[in-house]
């Protein structure tokens, strides 16, 4: 189903763009078809919304109201469009003919465009306060620009009073619907400290299994003895031994002692070599398993790789599982930290106890030589 509406019908601009359009084309002696001119009009004002909206953007972006030259500048530079161009137009605008200018001008002073909504609603608010005048004028603070203030009498207040149910089913039918609502939200509230409250156990667990595996580390996993290491260190020296007594068995021959010996030195070259390749492997194996390395190929500011939902998640749960240790390394801390002010106190009242228990020792000592003495004293006084 096809509408009989044509595009310029929409509003009196858009008949004056297509009559101007349909008189430029006349005037370059075309004849043309009302579907021509429907195209036209359609590829005019697709290229005029196009360099508007660019202009508009522009124009906001510098936070202005108005374009300036700049912003028509820019909006020329992006569409490739040269001012020369625009100045052969405007030289070949003013040698048009009288009998075409005559009819664009007819057609531009024809303006039989209806007023907007802002237009109406600001006449009757000129009406208003033509019969109301207002009493307030306008504060220097407020700028120009602003628009006026609406009348004195819209601040008046005027009262407005819901009406009451007297219907008892209706205020029931609302009491209910009422408790339902609450009712609802506190469902929800409750499905969300559930969660939360699982969430929470499931993450509990998560650490006392971490927990305990790091206990039986460190009560099972005992260090090696010092006589293990030095037996493992002796047979990976081994080899070398061996290879210097092959390269000595096979140079056993007399020999002056001022000759330098190639063989010897070829075997430090090629074993230090070694040595530095073996060393360059253990390097780039541990930049190849650093986390941070990993995660700067993905989204540092030199990232090269896009990362995908697979990486997010391999790098969250590592996260996640860093988490969940630092936060067992402080809660065993914090254990054997208690412990350790725990032991510190009992040795403290211990030691207290003793020290208590040894001068009670003392004075008890004390007071027998003093009855002692007393005694002796009093034998010799009855002798005298």
């Amino acid at each position: 189903m096809t509408s009989d509406l044509r595009p310029w019908d929409q509003s009196p601009v858009d008949v004056q763009l297509a009559k101007i359009i349909a008189i430029l084309l006349k005037s370059q002696g075309y004849h043309f078809t009302e579907e021509f001119l429907s195209q036209m009009y359609d590829l005019a004002t697709g290229y005029m919304n196009h360099i508007l909206s660019d202009l508009l953007e522009y124009t906001q972006i510098q936070r202005r109201r108005k374009p300036a030259l700049s912003d028509v500048k820019i909006v020329l530079e992006e569409n490739e469009i040269p001012a020369n161009d625009l100045a052969e137009q405007i030289h070949f605008s003013r040698g048009f003919p009288d009998k075409h200018r005559k009819q664009i001008q007819a057609v531009i002073s024809n303006n039989t465009e209806e007023p907007t909504d802002d237009e109406i609603s600001t006449n009757e608010q000129y009406a208003i306060t033509e019969v109301v005048p207002n009493m307030r004028t306008r504060p220097n603070y407020v700028p120009a620009y602003l628009p006026d203030l609406p009348p004195d009498y819209t601040y008046q207040s005027t009262p407005s009073y819901s009406q009451p149910l007297t219907d008892l089913k209706q205020l029931r039918m609302k009491l209910v619907k009422e408790s339902r609502l609450t009712e609802e939200s506190l469902y929800k509230l409750i499905e969300s400290d559930a969660s939360e409250l699982k969430l929470k156990e499931q993450f509990e667990n998560e650490l006392r299994k971490l927990m305990e595996k790091e206990s039986a580390v460190e009560n099972g996993g005992e260090e090696p003895k010092i006589e293990e290491i030095k037996t493992e260190e002796v047979k990976t020296e081994e080899p070398f031994d061996s290879v210097e007594e092959t390269i000595h068995s096979t140079t056993t021959f007399n020999e002056p002692a001022n000759k330098f010996d190639f063989t010897k030195y070829a075997q430090q070259r090629k074993d230090l070599r070694l040595r530095k390749q073996a060393k360059l492997k253990e390097q780039q194996q541990k930049r190849e398993a650093d986390i941070f390395m990993k995660a700067e190929l993905y989204y540092s500011p030199y990232a090269t790789m896009n990362p995908t939902p697979e990486t997010d998640k391999y790098f969250k749960d590592i996260l996640n599982d860093e988490f969940k240790e630092v936060i067992v390394s402080i809660r065993s801390s914090e254990k054997k930290r208690q412990k350790e002010l725990k032991a510190q106190k009992e040795l403290k009242e211990r030691q207290e106890r003793e020290f208590r228990e040894q001068n009670e020792i003392q004075f008890n000592f004390q007071q027998r030589d003093a009855s002692d003495s007393s005694d002796l004293d009093s034998d010799a006084m009855e002798d005298f």
